[in-house]
């Protein structure tokens, strides 16, 4: 153990001063020179990566620029992006850590419906519990209708997955109200043990991000005021594989044993994927993690969509690999299977469920996501 730790801070000195640990490998390289010519047949002006090996962080870099101006800053490994839904497993950690606390019962109740004023139905949420929320089982939508509007269920609590951000946000305001703490004062911690210093759910950097739409059109990166556990961290992708990195310690093997550890099965149709799943492969949820399964295989995985900006992360749990990666571009996510190859095998299964289009099924760019 102590000699695995100093491995990762001596990796973590060189990386945060820009370099690359002797141990990136020929991976490394494969990215190096791919991630170029992908910026070029993309809507996405930049793009930042870190790989992970054997639990350490080894690689962190950032290609392309923070705008769609020519004279835009570089994106580096410390350029924060939103990394929008990989908010999930960070708050999944942040949430097992105050249930291990005795804050809360993960298969406990969330309180009374009257807590939650936005509950459209107190009789389905009183079966509501936070493991089930963590795991995508409660039916509620990703997102209300209106922004603020009524969560109504659409079938029974536990029943089935549903992807659910509105969720999300009930078990934020569950931990916020029993601990008096903002979303960010709950985080902290964890971001201290992690090294996690460039990350933040509300206000954080300061530094101009711009990200590129599908119609060409550019947004700034989003800094939530009060942040939103399903979706507003903002975070660098040197942070977030120091998160990755520090989750696969082996200090943190009961974590990891809580949040991998299959809860709720998946179809291959919940994304809207037409067929079947393919033979021998399977997907799970885990506590804020999907978990693919395929001949031997285990992968935990998420994604982060909002809109002009995406993210990735992919970790070979046996092996303890991954990669994550951040984009300021609409098509940020079809460059998944090609970029995670080289360092976790073959994720086309996974970003297929999802369905979003590859890079390399021969169109210049990615259609929009059906």
């Amino acid at each position: 153990m102590a000699s695995r730790l100093g491995l990762l801070i001596a990796s973590v000195a060189m990386l945060a001063a820009g370099g690359c640990s002797d141990s990136a490998g020929p991976a490394v390289v494969t990215i190096e020179e791919a991630v170029p010519g992908y910026l070029e047949r993309l809507d996405a002006p930049g793009m930042a990566v870190a790989v992970i090996r054997n639990g350490e962080l080894v690689w962190a870099e950032g290609f392309g620029r923070t705008g769609a101006e020519a004279d835009s800053a570089p994106v580096t490994h410390r350029t924060v992006f939103e990394f929008a839904s990989l908010s999930k497993p960070v708050f999944a950690a942040i949430a097992a850590g105050q249930a291990h606390a005795g804050v809360y019962d993960l298969d406990g109740d969330l309180g009374p419906a009257s807590d939650f004023p936005r509950i459209a139905d107190a009789e389905a949420f009183a079966a509501v519990t936070p493991r089930m929320i963590l795991s995508h089982g409660t039916t509620l939508p990703n997102w209300a209708d209106e922004a603020g509007g009524p969560l109504e269920f659409s079938g029974t609590p536990g029943s089935r997955f549903r992807y659910s951000g509105e969720a999300y946000g009930l078990l934020q305001s569950m931990l916020e109200q029993r601990t008096g703490k903002s979303l960010d004062a709950l985080f902290a911690p964890l971001a201290a043990r992690a090294g996690m210093t460039d990350s933040h759910y509300a206000a954080g950097s300061a530094d101009p991000v711009m990200a590129v739409n599908r119609d060409g059109s550019v947004r700034p990166r989003r800094d939530a005021v009060d942040g939103h556990a399903a979706a507003s961290l903002t975070a660098s992708v040197f942070d977030y594989g120091r998160f990755v990195a520090w989750l696969l310690d082996d200090d943190q093997d009961d974590l990891r044993e809580t949040l991998f550890t299959p809860t709720r099965p998946v179809a291959w149709d919940a994304f809207g994927r037409e067929g079947e799943m393919p033979d021998g492969a399977g997907i799970d949820w885990g506590l804020g993690w999907g978990l693919y399964r395929e001949n031997g295989r285990r992968i935990a995985f998420h994604w982060g969509d909002n809109g002009a900006f995406k993210s990735f992360v992919a970790i070979d749990i046996d092996r303890r690999d991954a990669i994550v990666y951040a984009a300021n571009g609409w098509d940020g996510l079809c460059v998944a299977v090609p970029l995670a190859e080289p360092v976790v095998g073959d994720v086309g299964t996974i970003m297929d469920w999802l369905n979003y289009s590859r890079i390399d099924s021969g169109s210049p760019v990615c259609p929009d996501r059906e």
